[in-house]
């Protein structure tokens, strides 16, 4: 988020040629898309940093065959990389840092209204696996909080903005209690 609300004063002052190198990189690299490729990436601007394959996927509602095409494009161009977690699969995939924001400035409202509904629905009945499977398989629940605490995040703020205020009280909940885990305490008073 911090890297979001600081993206346009990149435009100014010295931030400009920095900007406008990674810009015009990020251009690049994603004009080398196919265009059924290109036109499908601006759902993935929900996500902060990455994300697990499969909730990707469902939340994205990109079809498997053709999410084959498109991860293998994006994989090729560097703008993710695929991470393989012991003990975890589908695999993390990780977000060149300046995709998501970029992307974002693309999508439409109305996919962007119904992306952000998936998605916070998608990370709630994740939340709710995480704090089930805790007492488990710790090691590869935390592994996943881990990586997915800033999806899980935004989507305690995105369910907040919904009203939908039971499920934010359980995102709250999850969210404090890996926090505590991770000895992110700062981070937990901020929740």
């Amino acid at each position: 988020d911090d890297f979001d609300a600081l993206l346009p004063g990149f435009k100014k002052g010295k931030g400009i040629e920095k900007n406008q190198s990674l810009e015009v990189s990020l251009q690049y690299s994603l004009s080398r898309l196919d265009d059924d490729t290109r036109a499908l990436l601006p759902r993935l601007s929900v996500f902060r940093g990455g994300a697990f394959e499969d909730d990707l996927q469902e939340i994205t509602q990109i079809d498997a065959g053709t999410w084959q095409s498109v991860r293998a494009q994006l994989v090729s161009w560097s703008l993710i990389r695929v991470e393989h977690l012991e003990g975890i699969n589908p695999p993390f995939l990780r977000f060149h840092p300046t995709l998501a924001p970029y992307l974002a400035r693309q999508i439409k409202a109305d996919e962007l209204d119904q992306m952000e509904t998936r998605y916070w629905q998608g990370y709630y009945g994740l939340a709710r696996f995480l704090y089930n499977s805790d007492t488990t398989n710790p090691h590869q629940a935390r592994a996943i909080a881990r990586m997915e605490m800033p999806n899980l995040r935004r989507a305690l703020t995105l369910a907040l903005g919904a009203g939908a205020l039971d499920e934010a009280a359980i995102f709250a909940e999850v969210i404090t209690k890996f926090l505590n885990f991770f000895g992110r305490w700062r981070e937990r008073d901020e929740v």
